[in-house]
């Protein structure tokens, strides 16, 4: 899914920042998924770092020229 979150639509010279969320999965020997009751990372960190990344875009942290779609996987 891949978003592209501005204010405004981006200049046709306008830079991409593409920026790519992914999940880690860690998997055993006979290829299942390894799941632990407590987790290193909690289960809602790429919700938070997509927030993040939206509002990173909206407030235009890195410019007004640049966009950034935000693609989470």
């Amino acid at each position: 899914m891949v978003r592209f979150v501005t204010v405004a639509p981006p200049k046709s010279d306008a830079s991409l920042f593409h920026l790519v969320l992914i999940k880690p999965t860690h998997y055993d020997d006979d290829g299942y998924p390894i799941q632990w009751v407590k987790a290193a990372i909690p289960s809602n960190t790429l919700a938070c770092l997509n927030g993040l990344a939206e509002d990173a875009s909206r407030r235009r942290v890195l410019g007004t020229g640049v966009a950034i779609p935000v693609n989470v996987l």
